[in-house]
């Protein structure tokens, strides 16, 4: 679970206007690429016999596969960079910018207006950091074995079969096909969210629904009950008379004080 929010916060947050600007073919193979590195590396780590290879063999596939993959993804960056009309053409700073940090770090600019400071390296832990991390922990988990010599996944603290191990199973799974149909297709979950009222996550000026329903309500029943709005306006212009009277008195008398 912790991963898929990582994920979500570093990675689909943003992503659509990170295709736009450089391309969704650059996306793709920036995402494998990160993704893919940290896979294969933890397959050569926990994938083969622990007789010391094994460690740098996973650094070195980690390495060589994420330097393969970079040299694609800036092949296809250079490509979006170069279609781009002269006078609007982006340098390659701002370029790699956008494609490390730009969305998550723009994720990071809302909600300090409602939490307040946050560091720049709170958005590098979330994205580039910590995703890798709960990648190999995931896979060591995935292939430890117990006491029997069983593999820990589907055989967890000893339990029987059915139901702790196929529920535990399924609901990995349940949360996993969420989270990738999401990424697929976000607008599947557009009936979750809680309308609101544009510029009120940002700190504006912002007036709220139930606020508005209360005024209509309230303009509903006096339009229903039009002998009560009429007593009550009565019984304002009776307050607000007086009032008035009594201001010209004064106003009059410090006139006459002046004469």
């Amino acid at each position: 679970m912790g991963l898929f929010e990582c994920v979500a916060v570093g990675w689909i947050t943003g992503l659509e206007q990170q295709c736009e600007e450089l391309g969704s073919k650059t996306m793709l193979a920036y995402i494998f690429t990160t993704f893919g590195s940290i896979i294969a590396a933890s397959g050569v780590w926990f994938g083969i016999p622990a007789d010391g290879n094994a460690l740098v063999g996973g650094f070195v596939t980690w390495f060589v596969f994420y330097l393969a993959g970079m040299a694609v993804t800036l092949f296809l960056l250079k490509k979006t960079r170069d279609s781009m009309p002269e006078e609007s053409q982006r340098s390659w700073k701002e370029l790699l910018y956008t494609l490390y940090f730009k969305n998550v770090q723009d994720y990071v600019e809302k909600i300090k207006k409602q939490i307040g400071y946050m560091p720049f390296i709170w958005g590098v832990l979330i994205k580039h950091v910590i995703p890798p991390v709960l990648i190999v922990v995931f896979v060591l988990g995935a292939v430890a074995t117990n006491s029997e010599g069983e593999s820990v996944f589907g055989h967890y603290g000893g339990y029987v079969a059915w139901p702790y191990q196929i529920l535990g199973v399924l609901t990995f799974c349940f949360t996993a096909a969420t989270m990738l149909v999401g990424a697929a297709a976000p607008n599947l979950y557009n009936w979750t969210f809680v309308p609101q009222v544009e510029g009120s996550f940002v700190g504006e000026d912002e007036k709220f629904p139930v606020e508005e329903s209360e005024e209509q309500d309230v303009e509903q029943i006096d339009e229903s009950n039009p002998e009560k709005a009429q007593a009550e306006d009565e019984e304002s212009e009776a307050v607000e008379k007086p009032v008035a009277v009594a201001a010209e008195t004064k106003a009059d008398a410090e006139a006459e004080a002046v004469a």
